[in-house]
């Protein structure tokens, strides 16, 4: 299957799970899109995983969860849903940046305003 056939099968099933209650899990996106069968749930939806991947680095309102019951993945129904989705990105994206700020010994604030300007991002010699 190429990709083009992947991404409009991906499109037709997530049109039935939208909206977060409705996610679907990755191991039955994975069956339903490519029509392989999954025994790991790591290593065998990475092709999924990736295909939703890129289409959100495009722009589709490709939401995800994770919680006791499993999680999944859906398309992004309501302003509140898209605002709470990118709302969490942000968070691990300041949180990961906070990690690097401080193996940097640099503020994040700082760190930020380096990579704004293309300041190399704090990874000059500090001694």
């Amino acid at each position: 299957m190429n990709e083009l056939e992947a991404r409009e099968r991906l499109r037709k099933v997530l049109q039935w799970h939208i909206g977060e209650e409705k996610a679907i899990g990755a191991d039955r996106l994975q069956e339903s899109v490519y029509g392989t069968p999954v025994r790991n749930k790591i290593n065998d939806t990475r092709q999924v995983r990736r295909l939703i991947e890129r289409l959100r680095r495009e722009g589709e309102p490709i939401g995800s969860t994770s919680s006791q019951q499993g999680g999944g993945y859906y398309l992004i129904g309501t302003r509140s849903e898209l605002t709470d989705y990118c709302r969490r990105h942000q968070r691990r994206a300041l949180a990961s940046l906070d990690i690097v700020a401080n193996i940097l010994k640099v503020s994040l604030s700082d760190l930020l305003v380096q990579m704004q300007f293309g300041l190399g991002g704090g990874t000059a010699d500090r001694t």
